[in-house]
């Protein structure tokens, strides 16, 4: 009996939507995400004449790596930072006191240092066909912007922020 896909239809690279609890901002000024890679670790088994190669039992999860355009008044770049400056804290230990704080009052202080994050890939009527769900995702880097006088035509800034989570898994919508 041949193969008969359930569908022909084909993903397209500009359908997606991002949700952040923590960062409403970026949401809306998303520019382009990856999924990202993961590795299955192995073990190898020794013998006499040929070693054999196992698979492991750890998975590793490459960063998630976002593209987004920045607000005119740097809100979503400031969101970012500000949640950064809130796990690194730089100055004091009070920075990331009222970074916990200023989290969701019915969350506990470790789930106010993460956030869970939706990619929905859409489909070509825009509906969600998918849902990549990030568990505990938290920033790890933020690109610089640079501002440039010397540019001739109108361009929009866009900065990278790189995260950092448990795990991600894929909820089928229907």
């Amino acid at each position: 009996m041949a193969f008969k896909p359930s569908t022909l239809d084909f993903s397209a690279q500009s359908l997606f939507k991002m949700v952040f609890t923590r960062i409403p901002n970026v949401e809306y000024y998303t520019f382009s995400v990856t999924i990202p890679g993961i590795t299955l670790g192995e073990a190898t088994q020794p013998t006499p004449t040929l070693d054999i190669r196992l698979p492991g039992d750890k998975l590793v999860f490459d960063p998630f790596v976002l593209t987004f355009l920045v607000q005119e008044d740097l809100q979503n770049y400031v969101e970012i930072y500000n949640w950064l400056i809130g796990l690194g804290k730089p100055v004091s230990t009070d920075q990331h006191k009222a970074f916990v704080r200023k989290g969701f009052p019915e969350r506990t202080e470790k789930q106010n240092k993460y956030s869970d994050a939706s990619l929905f890939v859409l489909t070509n009527k825009n509906n969600p066909a998918i849902e990549v769900v990030f568990r505990d995702i938290y920033p790890i880097s933020l690109s610089t912007i640079t501002f440039d006088s010397s540019v001739a035509d109108y361009a929009v800034l866009t900065a990278d922020v790189t995260f950092n989570y448990l795990y991600y898994e894929f909820k089928k919508k229907s």
